[in-house]
């Protein structure tokens, strides 16, 4: 998947999980809802700038935005061992399936596997 169609999922999932409607998320972010529309159908790539105001209005951090959860998934099957353990893209497709409130409980895992240190950057092996 393209990383601004995925960005753009990623927006829409994250919006919907938090309650806001496009035009909330807009004037929380300080853009416009026409943008955040084109943003979610892939069709506009933000700056730097703008995805970490709309990261900041989704109470997320910007990796969250931009998580890729296919390219992990193939790289999981291609290590997969002999005991054929579940590969991330099997993951993927059950939490595609999931209702709201699961998929929502495991955005918010990955979430927390996103922080942090204490110097403001991001954990080695935690986001790409």
């Amino acid at each position: 998947m393209k990383l601004h169609r995925m960005l753009g999922k990623n927006i829409r999932f994250w919006r919907e999980a938090r309650g806001f409607t496009q035009e909330e998320l807009a004037f929380r972010a300080q853009t416009s809802s026409s943008y955040i529309s084109k943003m979610e159908l892939g069709k506009e790539n933000p700056t730097i700038t703008v995805l970490e105001r709309i990261a900041k209005a989704l109470m997320v951090e910007p990796c969250m935005l931009l998580l890729n959860t296919c390219r992990l998934a193939e790289n999981a099957k291609k290590k997969q061992t002999c005991d054929q353990q579940p590969a991330l893209t099997d993951y993927q497709e059950a939490l595609d399936r999931a209702p709201p409130e699961v998929q929502y409980a495991a955005y918010t895992l990955l979430e927390e596997v996103c922080k942090k240190d204490s110097y403001g950057t991001v954990k080695p092996g935690s986001c790409p």
